[in-house]
């Protein structure tokens, strides 16, 4: 982000994303069974996570959280909440739990700069002290995702209660839009399924083992035999990168990418988000490429990408 957008505190409708409700007594057994985290852990703090095809391949990706073992949310960009109810749906059906879309009038908000916690302390009493973790009171839902970077879900903005917190927040902190907010998840090298790219990755591919999102001795899940058979005996030929580009028309899920040596697509955009007179965005390509060529959004290397730095180590120990 900008120098002057490091110094400010923000606000902003997370209007994209949407959250997903399982509940009953079977809740957290059968997530369990289904996705690459450790359900067990959510309970006291939030997780990234996917929920894959038998043979690996992200339906959708999500941040996972508990009030308690029989009541699980997850969080997810709302275009994957039909197909990912759906998913979910065919494997619910013998457990004692029910899957569906929370509802609507739950606001969900992101907070972030070098004033968002003494905000949200001062409004809502509280606030999490440590990165994924999380206070969940019948109100409001507050979740720290970095460092001066949180969550808020006022669980019935109709209230008057959530009413009067939404009015406070938006006094103490600059309007902004969600691109902003998902530009932060870029820097921060977090990437989700979007529709384009539905079934086209398994969880490495989109760095999830440096992210703590795959659980690996958590015991079966769907797609678990793929996702660990590349950590002990495979070798990832894709992974996630994060690079800039000059246009001022970030591309979208899915987009194309190549090589200068190649007309065929090298791999695909995850996401983009534009930065002033740029964008910068996460694309999943092949390492090779990436080591020993130029990318490009187009064939006739027009519109070149170039390479930045994750705040992470990707190679799996």
């Amino acid at each position: 982000m900008t120098s002057a957008h490091q110094n400010r505190t923000f606000i902003a409708d997370l209007q994209h994303e949407t959250i997903l409700t399982i509940k009953g007594p079977d809740a957290s057994k059968f997530l369990q069974g289904q996705v690459t985290c450790d359900i067990r852990t959510i309970i006291h703090e939030s997780s990234l996570g996917a929920h894959c095809t038998h043979k690996g391949r992200m339906l959708f990706s999500f941040l996972a959280l508990a009030s308690n073992p029989e009541n699980i949310y997850l969080r997810l960009p709302k275009e994957q909440a039909h197909s990912a109810l759906a998913a979910l749906n065919k494997y619910i059906i013998f457990s004692k739990a029910k899957a569906e879309k929370i509802s609507i009038d739950c606001l969900q908000l992101g907070l972030w700069g070098p004033d968002a916690r003494s905000v949200i302390t001062s409004i809502l009493g509280h606030c999490p002290v440590n990165n994924a973790e999380f206070i969940q009171t019948d109100l409001h839902t507050v979740i720290q995702l970095e460092e001066s970077r949180f969550e808020c879900w006022l669980h019935s903005s109709n209230t008057t209660d959530n009413s009067n917190t939404l009015v406070k927040l938006q006094q103490n902190a600059a309007p902004s839009k969600y691109e902003h907010w998902q530009l932060i998840d870029i820097q921060s090298g977090i990437g989700h399924v979007y529709a384009p790219n539905t079934e086209q990755f398994i969880p490495q591919m989109l760095n999830y083992q440096a992210l703590g999102a795959i659980s690996f001795n958590k015991g079966c899940y769907t797609g678990q035999e793929i996702v660990a058979r590349m950590k002990y005996h495979g070798k990832i030929k894709r992974e996630m990168y994060r690079v800039r580009g000059d246009t001022f028309n970030p591309p979208l899920p899915g987009a194309p990418v190549y090589t200068a040596s190649s007309e065929r697509s090298v791999g695909s955009i995850v996401i983009a988000s534009q930065i002033d007179n740029n964008f910068e965005a996460l694309l999943v390509a092949t390492a090779a490429s990436v080591k020993t060529q130029a990318l490009f959004l187009d064939t006739q290397q027009q519109q070149k990408l170039t390479l930045l730095e994750l705040p992470y180590v990707t190679n799996e120990a």
